[in-house]
Parts: C-alpha cells; structure tokens; sequence
C-alpha cells in the first residue's frame, strides 16, 4: 500500500517566481508555473509563514472567469507574464464560482480579449 500526503490548503497565487528563488514545492518541467503563494485568508506571521513559490493550480489558468474593468499596463504581474496575444489587455478576474469574488483565493491578473 502506498500512502500519499495531500495538501488541502487552499492558497493564494500572485506573481511568477524568479529563478533564483525557492522551487522546491513547484513541479519540475519547463512548462511549470511556479507563483508566490500563500494560505488564503491568513494574514502577518501566518500569512509569511505559509509563503512560497508553488505550482499554480491549472483551474487558474483555464477555468471560467470574470473579468473587471481593472487593468496594468505592467504585463509582468499574474498570468500575463506568459504573454497576452495582440489587443488583449491584462485585466484583475477572479473564477465564476469564487466565493469570495475579487477578493477571493482565485483573484489575479489574466490576458483578457
């Protein structure tokens, strides 16, 4: 029988790691993302304590999302590091069956059309 640890935490994703930062929680391969991340709702000590560079979930790229009005011209931040097509904008979006909305666990920055 094999036994296998399951993560059940539910975390934030924010910006892409660097390379010289920690990825040892981060999946190997080239097409890995590996995002800061940290336990959702937790805040000052918690909250650092629980920082990381960690794979970003796929239902974060993929999944439905809504997108608001809010955009950056600094395509660096969220998933736009990875390159927007020409005319999409890098708007603040959140999944349809986030809770919590724009604040929620799923709250970054996408390429929008």
């Amino acid at each position: 029988m094999r036994h296998m640890c399951t993560d059940e935490t539910v975390y934030k994703y924010t910006n892409a790691c660097k390379e010289r930062n920690d990825q040892s929680k981060c999946a190997s391969g080239s097409d890995s993302m590996c995002f800061w991340s940290f336990a959702h709702g937790t805040t000052g000590q918690e909250k650092r304590d629980s920082k990381a560079c960690r794979t970003i979930p796929a239902e974060l790229i993929d999944g439905d999302m809504k997108y608001g009005r809010k955009s950056t011209n600094n395509f660096n931040k969220g998933l736009c590091k990875y390159g927007c097509d020409d005319g999409e904008t890098c708007n603040w979006s959140y999944l349809m069956d986030d809770a919590d909305k724009w604040k929620g666990y799923s709250g970054m920055f996408r390429c929008k059309a």
